[in-house]
C-alpha cells in the first residue's frame, strides 16, 4: 500500500482497519478482566507504580521515569487504584499492537498485516509476561514501534512532521527504559548500510529529530548527572558486567541459546511454516528499499545483543531485554516470504496464532483460580486485605491511630509488600527505610507520629530483621498471618510488623 493511500483514507480503507482494533480491543479486554478478576493485589511493577503515582520526579531509582509519570497524571485524575494500574497497561498493549498493525499497513495489505501482527503473539514477551506483570517493557516496545513507523514514513516521503515525530518516540523511548538504545543503535546501523538510508539520516531535516529528542531527554538527565545516575547503574548492575566466564565458544553456547530462545523458536516456526514461501530479494516489490532496511534492522539488533552478551560478558542476560526488537524480526522476516493467505499453511499459521493468546488466557486464569492444581501461589493470592484488617486491630489495640502522617516503612526488597498495604491503608504515607534511617528530621517525625515497619519474613526464616527495630526506640515486634487466597493446601501467609507507638499516640493515650 503507498503512502499516499495511507495518509488520505477512503471511507472503504477507514473500516478496513476496525477488524484490527476489534480483535486487539477484545483480546486486551480478555486479559485486564482475568487481572481484576484473579485478585485484588498488586504484582511486582504494579506495586511499584503505585507507589511512584504519589509523587512526580524527573527520575527514579529502577527505571527511567516515563511509565512512573503517566500512572502520576492519569491517577491524580482517576485515584489511586488497581483499576488505574491495569486500564493504564492495557491502554499501552493495545497501542502497542494497532502500531504495530499501522506500521505493517505501510508496507503490507489489511489481511497480510492481520496475520504478520498475530505472529507477535509466538513470542513469549509479549503473549505471556506483559500480561503477567511487565510494565517499562511494554512501554519501550510500543515506542520502539512508533520510532520505525515514522522512520518508514521518511523513507517513503520525508515530511518535516515525520522527522519531528521521529525524533520525539526515539526521546520517549530513551525515557520509557534503557534498553531502548538496542533498537535505536540497530537502526542506524541498518539505515547507514543503504543509500536511501543515509539519504533519510543525513538529511537537514534530522535537526528537527534531534532538537525533540534532546529537548525531552534534558531534564532527566540532568537529574541523572544530580543524583550520580542511579537508574542508570541499577541497570547495569543487575546484568552482572563482566561476570560471565568465556573460556571456548561450547562452554558460552548453552547461556546464549537461553538467553535467545523465543528468538530462535519463532524463527524455527515461521521457517517451518513458510521456507518454501521464502524470496530473499525484495529489489521489484514496491517499496523493497525499505523492506531491505527493516530487514537489517532485524538482523543488526540480534547481532548487537550478542555482541553486549561476549564483549561485556554479562551473566544475566534476560529474554524480554530484547523486547524493543523483537517486533522488527516478525517484520524482517516476512518481508522475505511471498505472501499468498490462500495456501492451507498461511490459515494454520493464523489459527496457531490465535490458539496460543488462548491457550495463555486458559493458562493464567487456571494457574490464578486454582493455585493448588499447579502447585504454586503467586504474589497476587497474598491476602493483603485480610492482613490489613489484622494490622488494624493489632493497631487499635494499642492505642494508635492511623493518621495522615502515619508512616509505613518497607525496605527495598519489600515496597511491593508496603505498596499493597498502602493500598488498603490510604491514610498513612509510604516511605522508604534507607530515608527514614538517614534522614534526621524525617526518623523524629515518624517518632513522634508513630508509623509501622512490614517485611516479607518468608525471607528471613518466619522473623521480622531486629535490626530494625532499635532504630525506633519503644517500637513492638508483631507477626500477622493469613490463608492465600484462592488456596487451601498451602501454609498461611505471614507477615512480620514492626509498630512503632509515637510520642504522640502515647501522650492521647495517658
Amino acid at each position: 500500500m503507498s503512502f499516499s493511500r495511507f495518509s488520505k483514507f477512503t471511507e472503504t480503507e477507514k473500516y478496513s482497519y476496525l477488524p484490527a482494533i476489534g480483535i486487539i480491543v477484545l483480546y486486551c479486554l480478555a486479559y485486564a478482566s482475568l487481572r481484576l478478576a484473579i485478585s485484588p493485589s498488586m504484582e511486582l511493577d504494579e506495586a511499584e507504580q503505585y507507589l511512584n503515582s504519589f509523587v512526580f520526579r524527573l527520575g527514579y531509582d529502577h527505571q527511567p521515569p516515563l511509565y512512573s509519570w503517566i500512572v502520576w497524571l492519569i491517577s491524580s485524575l482517576s485515584g489511586r487504584n488497581l483499576g488505574t494500574l491495569v486500564a493504564i497497561k492495557y491502554f499501552l498493549i493495545f497501542s502497542f499492537y494497532l502500531s504495530f498493525y499501522f506500521t505493517a499497513r505501510l508496507l503490507w495489505d489489511r489481511k497480510e498485516s492481520l496475520l504478520i501482527m498475530a505472529s507477535l503473539l509466538l513470542f513469549s514477551t509479549y503473549s505471556y509476561e506483559v500480561n503477567r506483570d511487565l510494565s517499562h517493557t511494554v512501554l519501550v516496545s510500543l515506542m520502539a514501534v512508533l520510532s520505525l513507523f515514522f522512520y518508514i514514513r521518511i523513507l517513503i516521503k520525508g515530511t518535516v512532521t515525520s522527522y519531528l515525530l521521529l525524533g520525539t518516540f526515539i526521546g520517549l523511548g530513551l525515557l520509557s527504559k534503557y534498553n531502548y538504545v538496542l533498537f535505536l543503535a540497530a537502526l542506524i546501523l541498518a539505515s547507514s548500510s543503504s543509500r536511501e538510508g543515509r539519504k533519510a539520516l543525513f538529511s537537514k531535516k534530522i535537526f528537527f529529530s534531534v532538537l525533540c529528542c534532546t529537548l525531552l531527554l534534558l531534564p532527566h538527565f540532568i537529574w541523572l548527572v544530580r543524583e550520580n545516575f542511579p537508574s542508570l547503574r541499577y541497570a547495569l548492575k543487575i546484568s552482572n558486567i563482566g561476570e560471565l566466564k568465556i573460556d571456548s565458544s561450547l562452554s558460552v553456547l548453552p547461556f546464549l541459546i537461553s538467553s535467545y530462545a523465543e528468538v530462535l523458536l519463532f524463527f524455527l516456526v515461521v521457517v517451518s511454516f513458510f521456507h518454501r514461501d521464502i524470496a530473499i530479494s525484495t529489489k521489484n516489490r514496491e517499496h523493497g528499499h525499505v523492506l531491505a532496511i527493516v530487514r537489517r534492522t532485524a538482523l543488526y539488533s540480534m547481532l548487537i545483543g550478542l555482541s553486549i552478551i561476549l564483549f561485556l560478558r554479562t551473566s544475566h542476560f534476560q529474554n524480554r531485554w530484547l523486547a524493543p526488537v523483537l517486533f522488527t524480526l516478525s517484520l524482517g522476516i516476512f518481508s522475505m516470504v511471498r505472501m499468498n493467505l490462500n495456501k492451507s499453511r498461511f490459515k494454520v499459521f493464523s489459527y496457531l496464532c490465535l490458539a496460543v493468546a488462548f491457550i495463555i488466557l486458559i493458562v493464567r486464569a487456571f494457574s490464578g483460580f486454582f493455585p493448588d492444581a499447579t502447585g504454586k501461589v503467586e504474589r497476587l493470592h497474598i491476602p493483603y486485605q485480610d492482613l490489613s484488617r489484622q494490622i488494624y486491630e493489632r493497631l487499635g489495640e494499642r492505642g494508635i491511630f492511623v493518621h495522615k502522617g502515619f508512616a509505613l516503612i518497607a525496605d527495598s526488597d519489600d515496597e511491593y509488600v508496603a505498596a499493597n498495604i498502602s493500598m488498603q491503608m490510604p491514610e498513612a504515607k509510604f516511605i522508604a527505610l534507607r530515608d527514614a534511617t538517614t534522614d534526621l528530621s524525617l526518623h523524629n517525625d515518624i517518632l513522634d507520629r508513630g508509623g509501622l515497619f512490614v517485611c516479607d519474613v518468608s525471607r528471613h526464616g518466619l522473623k521480622v530483621p531486629m535490626s530494625v527495630s532499635p532504630l525506633f526506640p519503644g517500637s513492638t515486634v508483631d507477626l500477622v498471618q493469613s490463608s492465600y487466597m484462592r488456596s487451601n493446601t498451602s501454609s498461611p501467609y505471614v507477615l512480620g510488623i514492626i509498630v512503632i507507638q509515637g510520642r504522640m499516640n502515647q501522650v492521647a493515650a495517658h
